[in-house]
Order: structure tokens, then sequence, then C-alpha cells
């Protein structure tokens, strides 16, 4: 018997899927630009605005950890 894939087209999210939209909810919850945000994360200035869009940027885990410990969040909620 094998499982039903939870996902129509057969295809697995990433585990990045939704990212951009958690960071961009968790910076406005502190009245953070953008900028400000990559600033105090050691990134580059379009990094959190890219990832925020959905460019096809790729966040590497340590640029995830960077911006939850700015954030004050765990990583794993991002």
């Amino acid at each position: 018997m094998s499982k039903s894939n939870p996902y129509p087209d057969q295809r697995r999210k990433p585990l990045w899927h939704g990212l951009g939209k958690r960071l961009r909810w968790a910076r406005k919850q502190l009245n953070r630009s953008a900028h400000d945000l990559s600033e105090a994360a050691g990134l580059n200035h379009g990094t959190v605005e890219c990832i925020e869009l959905g460019c096809h940027l790729t966040p590497t885990v340590e640029d995830v950890e960077r911006l939850a410990a700015t954030l004050g969040s765990p990583v794993i909620w991002l």
C-alpha cells in the first residue's frame, strides 16, 4: 500500500517554502525595514527583500540562522 502524496503536483516543497512570507511578517512585527534587518544580520542589503519577494535566491542555512537570531525567532519557525 503506497502513501498518498500530500502535494497535488507530486513534488515535495523545499524546506524554505513560505520563508519569504514568514520573514516579512516577523520583520513587520518589529517595525524594521528590509534594509535594516539585512544590515543587522550582516547580510547584503538586498538579501531580505529578495527572500521576501521570492527571487530565485535560495538562502543558506547560515543566512536563515542570522535572520532568526536578529528577529529573536526560532530558526525552525522561519
